[in-house]
Parts: structure tokens; sequence; C-alpha cells
């Protein structure tokens, strides 16, 4: 990089080539790092192709003043109208701040109108995820919401099937709500022929 022919900055440059380059299994790059709280962190993983719409990541970290943490993330993407991620991760703390975390978000919609959700995020404990969230936010937030729904929308009705799960944090216990199985029935409204009038309902069975 110049200013009026004046070198000021230099990088190596790279060719691309420009043909269809395949997706390859392989280890990735080490990552090393110091923590105030974790120590000396020392980490690596492997990632393998499963196909063309199939992958997996198995990593590893080594905290010098906590132990061994693994975890692993599997992706999907099968069909143009189904994903799935799910990961999970976990470490038997030293420290007695050990736990597990599992992340699971995916969708699918089916040819009959139906659509299945998953966002799903659990942790053992709050403590753990205080020691080592990713981010401050990920950290602070003492709540948790998992859900796994199945819905069917034509027109103004509505037919939907749930599973919710809310966690609450505590210093001392955790409040625990769950709402298992919830099935809805609905209709938005519809006109009742020529009158001015718009006929809507809703049945429910929840738990």
């Amino acid at each position: 990089f110049r200013i009026k022919k004046v070198p000021v900055f230099y990088a190596p440059y790279l060719i691309v080539p420009m043909e269809q380059k395949k997706r390859n299994s392989g280890f990735l790059p080490p990552r090393i790092g110091t923590s105030t709280s974790k120590g000396r962190v020392f980490g690596g993983g492997y990632f393998q192709t499963l196909g063309e719409s199939f992958d997996a990541t198995f990593y590893g970290d080594y905290f010098t003043e906590r132990g061994l943490a693994y975890g692993g993330v599997f992706r999907a993407r099968p069909n143009p109208q189904t994903r799935l991620y799910l990961e999970a991760y976990g470490i038997d703390d030293r420290l007695g701040q050990g736990g597990a975390h599992l992340v699971v978000n995916g969708e699918s919609s089916f040819h009959n109108g139906f659509r299945a959700v998953a966002s799903v995020n659990a942790t053992t404990n709050f403590e753990f995820r205080q020691a080592f969230a990713e981010s401050f936010r990920s950290a602070v937030i003492p709540e948790e919401r998992s859900i796994l729904f199945l819905t069917q929308n034509e027109k103004s009705y509505s037919s939907n099937f749930a599973f919710q799960r809310d966690e609450v944090f505590f210093p001392s216990r955790s409040v625990v709500i769950r709402k298992s199985p919830s099935i809805e029935f609905l209709s938005l409204g519809q006109t009742l022929g020529n009158f001015p009038l718009y006929f809507q309902f809703r049945m429910a069975a929840e738990g």
C-alpha cells in the first residue's frame, strides 16, 4: 500500500484458483490464549464432512486452571425446506463450576402443509454458564427457553402442537415452567356468507 508512491504497508498476496472447490475433512487451526479465570487455554478441533449436506465438528479446550472441555457441532441441510444445527459443550471443572450446554435449532416444512420447528437452549446449571459463556449477555441473563412445535396453517385455520420449557435460574434454586403438550385449533376469522359478521374460534388443551 502506497501513499504518494511511498510504501507504508506491505502484505503478502494470495492467488485463489477459480475452479469449483469441494469441502474437505481435516484438523482445524489450533487456538492458544490466556484467561484470568481459566489460565492458559489450548484448543483444537476436527472437521468431518458427511456428504454434501451434512458435516460435524469435534473440538476440545484445555484450561490449565479448570481442566478439559469438549464439545461438538452437527449441521444438516438435506433439502431447501429442512435445516438442523446441534451443538453440545461440557466440562468437569476442577473448581466446581462444571456442567454442559445444549443448543438445537432446526425447522422443516412438509408437503402436507405442516411445519416443524425446534429451538432448544438448555444448561445444566447457571454457574457453568456464568464461567464459560462466550458473551456477557449469555452469562448474565438467568433465563432459558426451549420450544418444539408442529403447525399447519391453511387459509384462516391453524392447528398447533407444542412443547415448551422455561427455566429461570436463582442462587438457591431454579424455577422451571413446562407446557406439555399444548394442542390448539383456531380460526382467525372468516365471513358468514353475505352478512357483515365474522366467525372465529379457538380450542385448546394445555397442561
